[in-house]
């Protein structure tokens, strides 16, 4: 659901589903189960999308933050 930083890391219809509801949740969940071309099709999106910085980035960036 959409909760926390889940609108941040996942755009809706596009790389994952943001939910607002359980059981929107719910057939969602079960969307990406049974549906390969979905599953793929987000998949994709995400290599493709990688605009988030990885753990290593991360981890730096609050090295220098507290050097």
């Amino acid at each position: 659901c959409d909760l926390g930083s889940m609108s941040e890391r996942v755009i809706n219809n596009q790389t994952g589903f943001v939910c607002d509801k359980k059981n929107e949740f719910s057939n969602s969940v079960i969307k990406l189960l049974r549906d390969n071309d979905c599953w793929n099709y987000f998949h994709d999106n995400l290599i493709k999308n990688q605009y988030h910085k990885s753990w290593e980035e991360v981890a730096k960036m609050w090295q220098d933050l507290l050097r």
